[in-house]
């Protein structure tokens, strides 16, 4: 339970709960976590093949721009498989 202090419609101060929110329930954030995860896995496969599109063109188009979007989308991969470790 929080200690959350809400008005309510009234404006009445008093202590907001878990009951205050109609759609909690524990089996679904599961459920949400589960599907989140994969959502994000499913990113980091296309990111990688972006990655490996982006430097093959950019090594025989000799651009450092392309090569430097490459490490980019990198770190952005290194983001989605946090958030994917968060999740779980």
């Amino acid at each position: 339970m929080s200690n959350h202090v809400t008005l309510s419609p009234n404006n009445n101060l008093r202590k907001k709960s878990e009951d205050d929110i109609p759609w909690y329930n524990p089996e679904m954030i599961q459920d949400n976590a589960a599907e989140s995860q994969k959502k994000l896995l499913r990113a980091c496969t296309v990111s990688i093949t972006l990655i490996c599109i982006e430097l093959v063109g950019g090594i025989i188009a000799n651009s450092l721009a392309i090569v430097s979007d490459a490490v980019h989308v990198m770190i952005d991969v290194v983001g989605f498989l946090l958030a994917a470790w968060a999740v779980s």
